[in-house]
Order: structure tokens, then C-alpha cells, then sequence
């Protein structure tokens, strides 16, 4: 089920799974990727609710399309934190962490219409206040399809 081009617009969602705190779990964010594509490498750019309320410019996106399967990363203009009262901030002096999103082409039976629908995590490490390395992965799943 191979779609002609995933070069494009695409409007999509992501929804935070229960490895966040509370007030993130089941939040759910909306983004549009401009995407653009050669011998199944992709690359693009990533505007999303993060973006607009944190004032950042566009996320990058670099990953593939191969076999009805999409992978990429997305990586924000600096690091893209949650602090101490679980409030989204940025550090401008930090690289940001790259999300990993996977996910299947998929057909709505109802109207023909294509999507992507997969999950996304992120992953990374801090210093705790007792000076342990602490380890974390995160995540959820998402959802988009095609406009232009």
C-alpha cells in the first residue's frame, strides 16, 4: 500500500503515555511536519504546540520511509526541558535530545484516506540532588496524515 509521495504537509497529534508526570499523561499535542524525500531518506521540519509555546523555531526532522514503514528523529533548537514543578522551559546552551517516532502506514477502510499511526519515546539522563545518575525513557504514541 505505497503512497505516490510522502513529500508534503502533514498534520498529526502525539499523545504522552503514563510514564510522564499526571498532568502530561494523556495530554495531547498537535504538530504539521513539511516533509521532503529522496531514496527513502527523509528530512523536514517539525512545528508543533512545544514550538509555539516555548517561541522556538521549527524542530529538525532526518530519518527514512522504506516498505510502508516510517522512521525519523526530531530534534528541537536547544534542549526542551520539563523542570522541577513540571513546567515545560528550554536551556539555549544544551543540544536537545532527539524523539524517536516509528510508525505504519495505515489505510482508513471508510474513506480510503492513508495515515501514519506508531509511538515515540525519548530517552536521556540528569544528576540527581545526591549526585546519582539517573536514566529515564519516556513516551506515547502518534498519528498523521497527508494534507498537501
Amino acid at each position: 500500500m505505497p503512497i505516490i509521495s510522502i513529500d508534503g504537509k502533514w498534520i498529526g497529534k502525539v499523545k504522552y503515555d503514563n510514564t510522564y508526570p499526571k498532568e502530561y499523561r494523556n495530554k495531547i499535542l498537535s504538530f504539521i511536519l513539511n516533509l521532503s524525500s529522496e531514496d527513502g531518506f527523509i528530512i523536514g521540519t517539525c512545528e508543533d504546540d512545544i514550538t509555539k509555546e516555548l517561541l522556538l523555531k521549527a524542530a529538525t526532522i532526518e530519518g527514512t520511509y522504506r516498505y510502508d514503514k516510517i522512521h525519523f528523529i526530531k530534534r528541537y533548537p536547544c534542549a526542551v526541558i520539563l523542570d522541577e514543578e513540571n513546567t515545560l522551559t528550554t536551556n539555549p546552551f544544551e543540544p536537545s535530545a532527539g524523539i524517536q517516532y516509528e510508525a505504519k502506514l495505515r489505510k482508513n477502510w471508510f474513506n480510503g484516506k492513508q495515515y501514519f499511526k506508531g509511538g515515540w519515546d525519548i530517552s536521556g539522563s540528569f544528576i540527581d540532588e545526591n549526585g546519582n545518575a539517573q536514566y529515564y525513557t519516556c513516551g506515547g504514541t502518534w498519528r498523521m496524515e497527508k494534507i498537501i
